[in-house]
């Protein structure tokens, strides 16, 4: 049995009473509950003190002791005499809890975990500085630093230094995530997207009205990404893996490692023009991993309609490289270029009905192959200049000059048309 003691505290300078609440109580409506929790060490001749202060420094504060031995027992008071007892020494586990109806939330000195609770807020500024361990050496605590859905805000900034984010966040304007050393994942869904980190995977579900920009260095990128006006991933030394919902530009980028891409290109939609404008980022990241943004690319963009252009540019050293369009809607032109070096595999699959122009090269002890099926419902027109080079056009008239596919490689390169 947990014995309970509950009391009150306010700040003597706030004229307002304190709200009296337990844990277990309901959020009331138009609240939201922010709650962190963490260890700290104290010994039987320690002392704890809660320090609250601002206009809204009140609340309430619920202590719990666990049963076991000594549970009855109460410690000893400030000033006693306990020299005859062995000092011990111990972890204190401590959870806070806060409910407001803030339009903002913003936790800028927090060395505690942040755990976030189907929040709605205006914008929500999160950093977490992990300063429990100076040195960053022996961290005992892995757990995830900032976690839980934000459901709800106009902007989401979040900052780790060497600790992992987590959960489901949506924002209408802008996201931006940043770490170093540990993860990034979760479900992220704004008008633009820009995550960061290194030594680690950022995975899951990507989701912007207009762009996404994501870098990584030692690590890896997986999940679904949907970005109408682009989708840029950068990195050194990073596998690339998902599937791509993506109008204007992809963009990916790496060395070493894999790129594995699904790719569904996406008409031009007029629903862009009602979008608010675009305004700079800022990533809150150094200036040596300054990330970029689409202000240029959105003012010479159309959305008006008409015939569409998507560049696809996937690009890595040392490993493989395998994308597979999906679709490819009519008004739209794709100028795709897949390349690598190193001796690996190269290969572009084009969907059915795919009408442009294709080459593939590769170094001269590998072979440039085309791969297509006997129902193929265009002519298909292509010369062999040498066992590693193979050029051709599918289609006829104006819709095969629209688009363009290339395959550059060391090892095998590939165009196949389903």
């Amino acid at each position: 049995m947990l014995g309970l003691l509950s009391r009150a505290t306010a700040n003597l300078k706030n004229p307002l009473s304190p709200a009296g609440w337990r844990p277990e109580d309901p959020v009331p409506s138009g609240f939201s509950a922010h709650k962190s929790s963490f260890a700290a060490p104290i010994s039987s001749l320690g002392t704890f003190a809660f320090h609250s202060v601002g206009h809204y420094g009140q609340g309430t504060i619920v202590f719990e002791r666990a049963a076991g031995a000594g549970a009855t027992a109460d410690p000893p008071s400030y000033g006693d005499t306990v020299s005859d007892k062995p000092r011990a020494v111990g972890n204190v586990e401590i959870a806070v809890e806060a409910r407001t109806n803030s339009d903002g939330l913003y936790i800028t000195t927090s060395d505690a975990p942040i755990i976030l609770s189907s929040v709605r807020c205006g914008r929500a500024k999160l950093h977490n500085e992990n300063n429990l361990d100076p040195n960053k050496g022996a961290l005992k605590n892995f757990e995830d630093l900032i976690s839980g859905s934000i459901v709800q805000a106009e902007r989401i900034d979040l900052m780790c230094e060497n600790g992992p984010i987590s959960g489901s966040f949506c924002a209408s304007g802008a996201i931006v995530a940043h770490t170093t050393n540990f993860a990034i994942k979760g479900d992220f869904d704004a008008s633009s997207l820009r995550l960061s980190t290194t030594n680690a995977e950022m995975s899951g579900s990507f989701r912007a009205k207009r762009d996404i920009v994501m870098t990584d260095a030692h690590g890896k990128v997986e999940g679904e990404f949907h970005a109408p006006l682009g989708c840029q991933i950068k990195g050194q030394y990073v596998a690339i893996k998902g599937s791509f919902e993506v109008g204007s530009e992809l963009k990916l980028l790496t060395s070493v490692f894999r790129i594995d891409a699904t790719i569904r290109l996406l008409a031009s939609s007029s629903s862009l023009a009602s979008l608010p404008p675009v305004t700079r980022v800022d990533t809150n990241a150094s200036s040596t991993a300054e990330l970029p943004t689409f202000e240029d690319a959105m003012a010479s963009s159309s959305s008006s309609g008409g015939l569409g252009v998507v560049t696809v540019v996937a690009e890595t050293t040392d490993a493989g490289v395998e994308l597979v369009y999906e679709s490819q809607p009519a008004e739209v032109a794709l100028r795709s270029i897949a390349r690598s070096s190193g001796g690996s595999k190269v290969g572009v699959t084009h969907p059915a009905g795919w009408e442009g122009r294709f080459s593939a090269s590769t170094s001269l002890t590998h072979t440039a192959t085309l791969t297509r099926a006997s129902a193929t419902p265009f002519g298909v027109v292509f010369d062999v200049e040498k066992r590693s080079e193979i050029s051709g056009t599918v289609g006829t008239g104006e819709t095969a000059s629209r688009s363009r596919s290339v395959v550059e490689a060391e090892g095998e390169a590939e165009i196949v048309l389903r």
